[in-house]
């Protein structure tokens, strides 16, 4: 099962991916969560799973990642 924008998610949609009983791949950016206003919720802390960070982005340069990660620490 795979979930993008899991960022997005709400608390029913979160639980239904976690009982699922598929493997699961969740995908999504806390920084980028905009939907709390329709009963979203952060949704990537509650997955039991491992996270491994985007090494590398198609968006955007060097440059620009420096700056953003800099902005968001």
């Amino acid at each position: 099962l795979m979930v993008d924008e899991a960022q997005d998610l709400n608390p029913v949609l979160v639980s239904i991916a976690n009982k699922a009983r598929r493997p699961l791949l969740v995908v999504g950016d806390s920084y980028q969560s905009i939907y709390r206003f329709r009963g979203a919720v952060d949704a990537m802390s509650q997955f039991a799973v491992e996270a491994l960070p985007l090494s590398q982005s198609w968006r955007f340069g060097g440059a620009v990642a420096h700056l953003a990660n800099r902005v968001l620490s």
